[in-house]
């Protein structure tokens, strides 16, 4: 199954042709229904758009992602570090791995998390802005939900 091609269809919304091509793997309807939506779950995960989604399908296509990574940052305004892990993140998915593998996400959210404790809000702060390329307020507003 060619999963660039059912991953495409997913992001433009044709859901029966979608279907069909599973179906053609599978052989089974609801199998093939059931895998069709535990894939649009997981693209779901990464949280992306499903214009720029497509547009860094695309781009990966032609092995080109230097210039997806740029297209995202252009398109959104956030940082090259997120950037780049988002379309890692859709580099992953395309090739059947966990999106969620090596996340430095996970890493700096387990180091806020020890610095709140320690009640150093301010240090939590700089740590997410300086590690995300993310805006003062931004990383404010990201440390302020993981203390509620």
């Amino acid at each position: 199954m060619d999963i660039q091609s059912l991953i495409k269809c997913y992001l433009q919304d044709r859901h029966s042709e979608a279907l069909s091509l599973v179906f053609e793997e599978v052989g089974e309807m609801e199998a093939s229904k059931k895998f069709y939506e535990e894939l649009g779950k997981q693209a779901e995960e990464i949280n992306i758009p499903k214009n720029l989604f497509l547009s860094i399908v695309e781009y990966l296509d032609k092995g080109e992602k230097i210039m997806a990574v740029k297209m995202y940052l252009d398109e959104t305004g956030i940082g090259l570090r997120q950037s780049k892990d988002k379309v890692d993140a859709v580099e992953r998915f395309l090739r059947g791995e966990s999106i969620s593998a090596n996340s430095p996400q996970d890493d700096i959210t387990q180091e806020v998390k020890k610095l709140l404790g320690a009640g150093n809000v301010l240090a939590a702060v700089k740590y997410v802005h300086t590690q995300t390329g993310l805006g003062l307020k931004e990383s404010k507003d990201f440390v302020d939900k993981l203390r509620s």
